[in-house]
């Protein structure tokens, strides 16, 4: 079941990637919670592709070509790639110059509108997943999966802590140690 691509939508902690999206934003602000969706992803892709091919980008220095690049390239053995943009808000933040003194360019980033265009034709062979904890959406929402995940409070961070012992590894833990593996 693909995820509504709508940006009002209210935090929520299902994730239910399908591996039908070939643009896909994680919008949440624990890091714990983005590895773990992030992994889902990658097992859901296995699933499907077989083996794929994993390619992770830093926004605060990553290039639009070189998303761009691995995006639409083919390699040899045509594995499935996951291309992973991390801190994808500063990624499409218009910058200025590389002399630090030219203004900012009018209008979407570099990067944004080259997203956009793809994104309306993605590549069959890869997956773009878009990882930040803050986003603005503007067009990408119309071609892309945006999923915001987050918790509520500490209280129902905890509750989930107990659900996943039992559920992943089969072990229980008491209420006060998910207490205190939340507030760590």
């Amino acid at each position: 079941m693909a995820a509504a691509a709508y940006p009002r939508k209210s935090a929520s902690p299902k994730f239910q990637f399908d591996g039908s999206e070939n643009c896909v934003v994680l919008v949440c602000r624990d890091t714990f919670l983005r590895n773990h969706h992030t992994t889902q992803v990658v097992e859901k892709l296995e699933s499907i592709h077989g083996e794929i091919d994993r390619f992770d980008f830093d926004g605060d220095h990553a290039q639009p070509g070189e998303v761009l690049e691995e995006l639409q390239s083919v390699g040899l053995l045509h594995v499935h790639k996951l291309i992973i943009v991390d801190k994808a808000d500063s990624f499409l933040v218009a910058k200025g110059g590389d002399d630090g003194e030219s203004p900012k360019p009018k209008g979407g980033s570099k990067a944004r509108q080259i997203l956009e265009a793809y994104a309306k034709s993605p590549s069959d062979g890869a997956t773009l997943l878009l990882r930040t904890e803050t986003w603005r959406g503007g067009n990408l929402d119309k071609v892309m999966s945006v999923f915001r995940v987050g918790v509520e409070d500490e209280s129902q961070a905890a509750g989930w802590c107990l659900r996943r012992c039992e559920k992943e590894y089969e072990v229980t833990i008491e209420k006060q140690a998910a207490d205190l593996l939340v507030n760590r």
